[in-house]
């Protein structure tokens, strides 16, 4: 079981109408609408994490047709969201990625070329990190720089004494 049902995450509602392309036949009814969600774009900043995406609706459904015949045919359709998550330990330095999932969709055939749908986007994170940041600059050559300088040079007649 996954973790992030359990956690407050956001929740987007888009709503929108979608019109038949003039290529396609009018709506007699629909058989199934499905829709998947992605994030695109992910951004962190101090306490918060900007995302957007896009949704992929695809609509199947029975076409209008006077000779009796019901034939059937497939639409897709793609809608941008955008939300924003609150976290207290995003800093912006750090990286994320994110996942969307559709909850639920609902929709109404309001005429024969266009419908009405309204589906249910939860957003959550799947991994935070910190962003790789190299201990040195490039072309800082640790070997040399690291033992450069740090030793003194000492006499040979000190190391020629034995110890006490």
């Amino acid at each position: 079981m996954s973790r992030c049902h359990h956690r407050k995450n956001p929740q987007l509602m888009i709503k929108d109408t979608l019109i038949i392309p003039a290529e396609k036949p009018d709506i007699e009814f629909i058989l199934r609408i499905s829709s998947r969600p992605t994030v695109d774009k992910v951004v962190v900043t101090n306490r918060r994490i900007d995302f957007s995406g896009q949704i992929l609706i695809g609509v199947e459904y029975v076409a209008y047709a006077s000779d009796g015949t019901q034939p059937i045919h497939f639409v897709s359709f793609e809608l941008p969201f955008e939300g924003v998550l609150n976290k207290r330990f995003a800093r912006t330095d750090m990286t994320a990625e994110m996942k969307a999932t559709a909850e639920f969709c609902q929709f109404q055939n309001t005429s024969p070329r266009d419908m009405r749908i309204a589906i249910n986007v939860k957003a959550y994170i799947v991994k935070i990190t910190r962003a790789y940041k190299p201990l040195f600059p490039p072309g800082y050559n640790s070997a040399i720089n690291l033992h450069y300088n740090q030793f003194q040079e000492v006499p040979l007649s000190l190391l020629n004494q034995p110890r006490p």
